[in-house]
């Protein structure tokens, strides 16, 4: 382990990421997605995670996850990732920053944690199964694996492009994962059933837009006002929604 710097501890060195670095300029905590996102996840975990004290959260960027569970539910997460521009504005602190390639499978990480997140991760990574393979050497047995990605392949567009996303999903995506790695499904839903209308709409904007300006024109809402309006639509679905979302959260167990 190398010493901490910028507040961050080293296990691995930084690496480029199939993610595009202006995203983190537009997900801050306030954004009506991020938000909803939180909502749905705290629907999808609620009354499993009582008792639980290690979180692990990969892809963690600037630690948005990771103040969220501190508030919500009193645990420190921790966040792994090597994007080192995000991680430089994550404030955990080096304790729980970590620059770390979950592939490298550290020894002393072995099953230590009792939830393992990967929140809208592995859709942009080729090898899936292996990536979930190491997300699991990171987590007890009995543990809990929480994920989230982008549904419905349909949808795939030049902003999925833009992002670094390989692929949409599908809840028999998700069935295939659970059985391939031998885990119980705890609970799944799709959301973001009422925002398909303005994904659509997002997509043929941004078929039109410079590549520059994707990311913004596709996730930054252009006013406070259109966000609350977006955050009202977004709520317009029953949990768990099992038909068709923009989204689909899951949560198995090892």
């Amino acid at each position: 382990m190398t010493p901490p710097e910028a507040g961050i501890t080293f296990l691995s060195q930084p690496a480029p990421v199939h993610m595009a670095d202006s995203w983190y300029e537009f997900s801050r905590p306030d954004h009506f997605w991020v938000k909803r996102r939180f909502e749905v996840m705290h629907r999808i975990i609620r009354g499993l995670v009582q008792g639980s004290t290690a979180w692990l959260d990969v892809g963690c960027g600037t630690g948005v996850l990771q103040n969220y569970c501190q508030a919500q539910y009193g645990i420190n997460v921790t966040g792994a990732d090597l994007n080192v521009v995000a991680l430089e504005k994550n404030s955990q602190g080096a304790e729980r920053t970590l620059c770390y390639d979950i592939n490298s499978r550290k020894e002393e990480l072995q099953e230590a944690f009792d939830i393992v997140s990967a929140m809208d991760v592995i859709e942009h990574l080729d090898d899936e199964s292996q990536f979930v393979a190491s997300l699991l050497y990171h987590l007890k047995p009995g543990g809990l694996l929480l994920i989230n990605v982008p549904a419905i392949q349909l949808f795939y567009s030049n902003y999925d492009i833009e992002a670094g996303h390989k692929r949409r999903y599908h809840r028999k995506d998700i069935s295939r994962l659970a059985a391939t790695h031998q885990l119980k499904t705890e609970r799944w839903s799709y959301w973001g059933f009422s925002l398909i209308p303005v994904l659509v709409a997002r997509n043929i904007v941004t078929g039109f837009s410079e590549r520059s300006k994707i990311i913004e024109r596709g996730f930054s809402p252009s006013s406070s006002s259109m966000d609350t309006l977006l955050m009202f639509l977004s709520r317009l679905e029953k949990l768990p929604n099992h038909l068709l979302g923009t989204s689909l959260m899951a949560i198995f167990r090892k």
